[in-house]
């Protein structure tokens, strides 16, 4: 079982979960690496598969208050292992199997062999597409004369959510939306609305709708299964689902990024805790970090404009973050100057400029075999990868990355100099009347 530490009293950490299909195994492995860490998140956001991960975590994470039940609950790494195992595609025709593995000489020859199993590892990606046995089947109607005159979508998931309600039940549904926990985990997935094209947000704690971009719509009311499943709602591949008389779809189709979002919750907690000295952290899963090789050919122009659309572009609102504290410590210094019954300073905005804190970003980049996929591997999309090979290695470079990028913190941290002082320790003496002392 991974070690889970209980949260720092005076930090509140988000993990900001990004929509990438089969590379959500990387975001497992990310947050498997900050756990062993003694991270937890207070506030998790998620899009497509970032948001099955965040509603997964966020599910089995106990509150600090019960943390004597954390095996009430099980270990949130534990049931996120298992969820990706259940939508593991068991196909790997040129590896040995794993029980075989784990006797040494087999391993050991295992590993040396593991950049041919690279290469050769799309023809079981080719085998095992049509059908995941935890997610997806390709939908019969699909194959009817006619079909793209009356189908939506190829696939049907009632898999996805038959897996989803194994892991979230009912009791982990109203754990996760008992208002009265003020600790709970802040969750929010996020769909497009098909309709009028706007994102949603769908949380488990209130976010106002002056408090958002008025292009976002706003959920506020609890956490649902048909909420999560319509955050992953990819079309053509996944059908759209229906909340609440509404159609949607995945909220990648939007945005790929729900880092306003998390920076909104974290200051909503804090606010809501009010801590003095609070230090707020938020932590990028970038499955599709920014920046791409120039396309030399028709092949790489395809996945190089699909990577574009859902690169990370968290850039952009830590930007806006920054600018923000700017206005604050302009707002200060503008309160310094004027005496504290102006106007000014009951305006809502100034309020929340004043109230503004400073949040660390920390990027969790997608690294190893999957960072520089092959051209076969690309044309097949990494996303829709869910071979034993694939994942298992994901896990692995998510884990691996997690601690680069906690160590790369370290670095940067201001070097504290520590100045140490030589105490003279003085022996007391008690003299007599008529004794002499020796002077040494």
């Amino acid at each position: 079982m991974t070690k889970i530490e209980n949260r720092q009293p005076n930090k509140l950490t988000a993990y900001c979960l990004q929509g990438g299909g089969a590379l959500g195994a990387y975001e497992l492995g990310a947050m498997k690496g900050l756990a062993e860490k003694g991270y937890q998140a207070n506030v998790v956001t998620g899009i497509s598969i970032g948001a099955i991960n965040a509603a997964i975590y966020a599910s089995y994470l106990p509150p600090s208050e019960d943390k004597d039940n954390v095996e009430q609950w099980g270990s949130v790494i534990e049931k996120l292992e298992s969820f990706w195992q259940d939508v593991t595609v068991d196909v790997d025709l040129f590896r040995p199997p794993q029980w075989l593995r784990e006797y040494q000489p087999i391993g050991e020859i295992t590993k040396a062999l593991e950049p041919l199993y690279h290469g050769l590892n799309w023809l079981n990606q080719c085998i095992s597409r049509p059908y995941n046995p935890g997610m997806y089947t390709l939908d019969w109607k699909t194959f009817l004369p006619f079909s793209p005159f009356f189908c939506t979508a190829l696939c049907d998931t009632t898999r996805l959510r038959n897996t989803l309600e194994k892991y979230i039940t009912r009791d982990n549904l109203a754990y996760l939306n008992n208002k009265d926990k003020v600790d709970r985990v802040r969750l929010t997935v996020l769909a497009t609305e098909i309709k009028n094209g706007k994102i949603t947000l769908f949380s488990n704690f209130d976010i106002k709708d002056d408090d958002v971009n008025s292009a976002w719509n706003v959920s506020s009311d609890e956490i649902s299964i048909d909420n999560i499943l319509a955050s992953g709602a990819f079309p053509p591949g996944f059908p759209m689902v229906e909340c609440d008389g509404k159609e949607y779809w995945d909220g990648g189709l939007f945005q790929n990024n729900s880092t306003r979002t998390a920076i909104r919750s974290l200051h909503l907690m804090a606010a809501e805790l009010d801590t003095p000295n609070l230090e707020l952290e938020l932590f990028n899963m970038s499955l599709y970090p920014s920046g791409q090789e120039v396309p030399r050919n028709f092949f790489e122009l395809y996945t190089t404009t699909g990577e574009l659309r859902f690169e990370e572009k968290d850039y952009i609102w830590e930007d806006i973050h920054r600018k923000t504290l700017e206005y604050r410590k302009f707002a200060e210094m503008v309160k310094e100057k004027y005496p504290n019954d102006n106007e000014l300073f009951s305006m809502d905005g100034f309020k929340k400029l004043n109230a503004y804190r400073e949040i660390n970003f920390i990027e969790v980049k997608l690294e190893g075999h999957n960072s520089d996929p092959t051209m076969i591997e690309k044309l097949l999309d990494p996303s829709g990868d869910f071979t034993v090979f694939s994942i298992e290695n994901r896990i692995k470079d998510g884990v691996l990355a997690a601690k680069k990028a906690l160590a790369e913190q370290v670095a940067k941290a201001p070097k504290v100099t520590t100045v140490t002082t030589k105490t003279t320790k003085v022996k007391k003496t008690s003299i007599k009347a008529g004794e002499t002392v020796k002077e040494s």
